[in-house]
């Protein structure tokens, strides 16, 4: 049995990694990269978007297999990114 895929609190939502949030998440981890380094493994590893595509496409076959649930971050107010 699989998670839902959006999980919403007071002030974020939690969603499953999806191809369509790429841009926005890279963008977000390419504005903080120095800071999310020190507790995000994967921050060096993604040096463009197509490095977060193939993360995604990961995660996907994970979810899909129930090895692994990657969610993204969002703020529920504005629907950005959640990276600060």
């Amino acid at each position: 049995m699989n998670p839902p895929e959006e999980i919403e609190c007071e002030r974020i939502v939690l969603r499953k990694q999806h191809e369509k949030y790429a841009v926005q998440e890279f963008d977000a981890v390419n504005s903080e990269r120095a800071r999310l380094r020190k507790f995000l493994g994967f921050v060096d590893k993604t040096r463009s978007v197509d490095d977060l595509l193939e993360f995604i496409r990961k995660s996907d076959e994970d979810w899909q297999s129930g090895k692994a649930f990657q969610y993204a971050i969002f703020l529920k107010k504005d629907n950005t990114t959640f990276n600060k």
